[in-house]
């Protein structure tokens, strides 16, 4: 029997397909990148409340929905927080306007005619560790460069040739957290949270998280979740969630969302401390039923993540 989460979800996927004739991607195309297809994924699947949403993913759901806030409560029967749309498209002409003048300045200072080192927007966008489709997505003012997490920004930066300050006098984007000091910690495979395990870190030049979310532990650890990992659904309905390719922060200090080395999957599992942990959900969307917890050995407590893009 279907919760009133995953009805609600099923009548926004109905919404979008027979009254919209749109998919969850031109939704999240519609939003100005204030939300993102995987988040919607979860919301028609009725994983997450739109009502517990941050801000501007909620405001970036009625903009892609093309509804009010009364609009889709009368349309759906569910309550959700008052959002400005006034101040939303006052941000996405900010963001459309950075996104015209790093464009201008890309193609210009970094890819003119006199010689360097980029030929092509491609070996550019390879050299900025961002894929051509998502610049040329900031490039239309659908998606915030700001939001890319602190190691990918920097890398971003690093090849603009720009210093933080001269980023934001090009662009009129301010870099959230940039007064914040930051702790580097090196990065290691799921793999390596199995007991006695020899892994060791990878390769790259590691992550850097705030050191506001940095707790006082003896152990500390951050796993990059591309493979070999499952999360439970009550992960996925956190307002704190984690996904695929995301950055985890793991310590020996007890928190409410906890990592779990699972032997006989030779994976990491991420759940809820005071929720069952159920059908998992693994790289790829592959779901799985996770065991009882008698069959996983502690790995410690998740207290801080870096996202691919921050929600």
């Amino acid at each position: 029997m279907k919760t009133d989460l995953q009805k609600l979800g099923s009548a926004i996927e109905q919404y979008i397909r027979d009254e919209l004739h749109s998919s969850q991607m031109g939704v999240a195309l519609r939003s100005g990148g204030l939300i993102s297809q995987p988040l919607l994924s979860l919301i028609c699947r009725g994983l997450r409340d739109p009502a517990e949403l941050p801000l501007r993913n909620l405001q970036g759901l009625l903009l892609g929905l093309g509804l009010t806030r009364e609009e889709f409560i009368a349309r759906f029967g569910h309550d959700i927080p008052p959002v400005d749309l006034e101040r939303v498209a006052k941000v996405n002409q900010k963001r459309k306007r950075a996104g015209e003048a790093l464009e201008r300045y890309i193609r210009h200072e970094l890819l003119g005619d006199r010689p360097g080192k980029y030929k092509d927007l491609k070996e550019w966008a390879d050299k900025a560790g961002v894929s051509r489709s998502w610049l040329y997505g900031v490039f239309r003012g659908r998606f915030d460069p700001t939001d890319l997490n602190s190691l990918q920004f920097a890398q971003f930066l690093r090849a603009l040739k720009l210093t933080p300050e001269q980023f934001t006098e090009l662009t009129g984007l301010e870099i959230p957290g940039l007064e914040s000091p930051m702790a580097h910690f090196p990065v290691y495979s799921p793999l390596a949270a199995a007991p006695h395990s020899r892994y060791r870190a990878l390769g790259g030049a590691g992550v850097c998280f705030p050191a506001s979310e940095i707790p006082d532990a003896r152990r500390i650890r951050v796993y990059h979740l591309l493979e070999h990992f499952f999360v439970s659904e009550a992960v996925l309905r956190h307002p704190k969630s984690v996904a695929e390719g995301d950055y985890v922060l793991v310590t020996d200090e007890p928190g409410p969302m906890e990592a779990w080395w699972w032997p006989a999957e030779q994976a990491l599992v991420i759940g809820m401390v005071d929720e069952p942990l159920g059908v998992g959900w693994g790289p790829n969307r592959l779901q799985i039923k996770l065991p009882d917890r008698r069959s996983l050995e502690e790995v410690g407590s998740v207290v801080a993540r870096l996202g691919t893009t921050q929600e």
